[in-house]
């Protein structure tokens, strides 16, 4: 049996490979640009706006939010747009998502200035 698991957003690929897989073969793609990340460990909507603004203020034009859950991405997704300097531009995309759901949050995240 042949197992393949992929992520974009694995800090210790080896470590994850090694508790799940063994003998894993380890394939990094590098990216063309580099990302920048930045830590939020609080759980309010309104901690999460306030984050949000400050990345904003700091420059940042597009910001990726991960969640731990799929209730929480739904959550910021439904109280967020407006609220923040981002206007209404704030787009749910989790696995449970309809494809066409998940298709348009990456076009209009792809698209936006």
């Amino acid at each position: 049996v042949q197992r393949v698991a992929a992520s974009a957003t694995v800090e210790e690929p080896e470590a994850l490979a090694a508790r799940y897989l063994r003998d894993a073969a380890i394939a990094v793609v590098p990216g063309a640009r580099s990302i920048l990340g930045r830590a939020f460990a609080g759980s309010s909507n309104a901690a999460m706006a306030l984050h949000l603004d400050e990345l904003a203020a700091a420059g940042f034009k597009k910001v990726l939010v991960f969640c731990n859950a799929r209730n929480a991405v739904e959550r910021y997704a439904a109280a967020l747009p407006g609220v923040t300097r981002f206007g209404e531009h704030v787009y749910a995309h989790h696995g449970s998502l309809a494809k066409h759901r998940r298709e348009r949050a990456e076009r209009l995240f792809q698209s936006a200035p």
